[in-house]
This record gives C-alpha cells, sequence and structure tokens, in this order.
C-alpha cells in the first residue's frame, strides 16, 4: 500500500462488512489514505483482527452507529469525500494533482468525479457513446465530462468509487433521520441530488468492483460465489487474493461491475 501524501485533502471512507479478505485487496491496491468504517459477524473477528495488523497505517472505526459515526468522519475530512467498498479494486493509480479532480473543483456543474465510469464501457450491453454523441459533453479530450442524467450515467449518488463535494453530501446524511447501511445512504444521497448536471470521469477508469459474493440483505441479489466465509478461511491460512490478476483482467472490461473468479496467492513475506 503506497499512500500519496497529496491526496490528504480527499476523505477517504471505506465501508467493509465480513470481508476482510477482500478488504486487504482494496488495500493493497490503494495509494490514498483512508478510514475504514466496519463491522462483522462473530466469526469474521480475526479476519479485521489480521487485515488491523497488516495495515497499521490505515484508521479503523468499529462500526456502532453507522450514520453518526459517518457524520463525524465527514467533518473531520477535507472539503471532498471519496467513498469506497470493500470489494472495490484501484486499478489504475490517482492523485489530486490530476486535471479531472481540478476540473471537479473549477466547474460547479459536476456533481462528481466518478472513478469507476469510463467513455468505452457498456450500459445493458450496449456502449454508452456510440451512435448517441449528443450524450456526451466532452470538456477536453482526455478528460470527458458526461451528462449524469442519461443511461449509465444515470446514479451519481453511488457510495463506491465517487468523489463528491463535502457541502452536497453532508446536509443531506445530517437530515436523514436513520441510516443502518451503506445501501440505505446510497437511498438517501439520491432523494435529494444537488441541481448539477455533469459527472466528471477519466480516460480510463481507476476502479474496478468484483461483485462475486453479497454480505449486505438489505437489496438481496445474486451473486455468484465464492462466499465471505470461504474467503475468509483461506485468508487466516495464509493465502491472498492476487491483485495483479485482476487489474490484468480488468484492462479489457468493458463495465465497473466484473463477476470473476479471484486468483489465490500466498502472502508475501
Amino acid at each position: 500500500m503506497f499512500i500519496s501524501k497529496k491526496m490528504i485533502s480527499i476523505n477517504t471512507i471505506i465501508f467493509s462488512k465480513n470481508r476482510a479478505c477482500q478488504l486487504e485487496l482494496l488495500l493493497r491496491s490503494l495509494n490514498i489514505p483512508g478510514v475504514v468504517l466496519y463491522t462483522y459477524d462473530p466469526e469474521f473477528k480475526s479476519g479485521y483482527a489480521k487485515v488491523k495488523k497488516m495495515y497499521p497505517a490505515v484508521k479503523f472505526v468499529r462500526q456502532t452507529n453507522f450514520r453518526k459515526q459517518l457524520i463525524e468522519l465527514i467533518k473531520r475530512g477535507g472539503k471532498y469525500v471519496l467513498f469506497l467498498v470493500d470489494d472495490d479494486i484501484m486499478i489504475r493509480p490517482f492523485d489530486i494533482t490530476c486535471r479531472e479532480f481540478k476540473e471537479l473543483k473549477r466547474n460547479p456543474e459536476i456533481i462528481c468525479l466518478s472513478l469507476r465510469l469510463s467513455p468505452n464501457y457498456r450500459w445493458r450491453g450496449f456502449p454508452e457513446l456510440k451512435d448517441n454523441k449528443y450524450e456526451w459533453q466532452p470538456f477536453s479530450r482526455s478528460s470527458p465530462t458526461f451528462n449524469y442524467r442519461l443511461r449509465g450515467w444515470g446514479a451519481p449518488m453511488t457510495v463506491a468509487a465517487h468523489v463528491f463535494r463535502k457541502e452536497d453530501v453532508l446536509p443531506m446524511i445530517e437530515a436523514a433521520k436513520e441510516i443502518r447501511t451503506p445501501n440505505y445512504l446510497e437511498q438517501v444521497l439520491n432523494v435529494n441530488i444537488p441541481d448539477r448536471p455533469l459527472v466528471q470521469c477519466f480516460a480510463k477508469a481507476k476502479f474496478v468492483n468484483n461483485e462475486i459474493n453479497q454480505v449486505q440483505t438489505d437489496f438481496p441479489h445474486h451473486t455468484p460465489g465464492p462466499s465471505a466465509q470461504q474467503l475468509n478461511e483461506r485468508f487466516l491460512k495464509g493465502e491472498r487474493l492476487s491483485l495483479a490478476d485482476i487489474i490484468g483482467k480488468a484492462a479489457s472490461a468493458r463495465d465497473y461491475f466484473m463477476k470473476t473468479d479471484y486468483k489465490w496467492e500466498k502472502e508475501a513475506e
């Protein structure tokens, strides 16, 4: 885990439940500092103890009151907040010196900087932009800006790999009476979306998500496995998920969401 001091101004908050093994892969991939807001069922306690020992520079906050703790974490941070989930993986480096982040700061029309979207990704099997050039509003060749109200850009307030202004998200969270989980946080953020019609992204995405298992029960859907428990057992026996394998597969990905088998490797000495 290489931490860039340039990223301190972005408050990175990682949500994790019962997936210490996948969280370790995310932390290993990051070049940005962050805080982990986590919870677990008893059988996953040892996995988190191991991750905390492996990454002493990362702040871990055990979840007791999700909404209250989230508000505290956002208030303590800088003007921008990045939400991540534990099955995200960083596949390309990112820091605040890039023109995309500078454009987010400069242009009040941009609601967020997406680290997960890309102009070459597909939406329900169809290209995002082919024969729909009117839907794309680029401000430069290497730093596209998209109208988020169209096609796959229609959910700007996701809690996975989007950078927001604190001034946009904090009031909505404070106004909500109850937020139990990241899934409900996402619902709250999408109730009153700020009137900023554009989403900023990179020519190539910075994150992918391997949607291979599920730990949340608020909105269940099918995932191919293996389960978080199966991954945890191998993790505790000294194996870890291969970052190089995911980065290699992501090179040809056509969507932020991947559903691919993990490759295992021995932990570094």
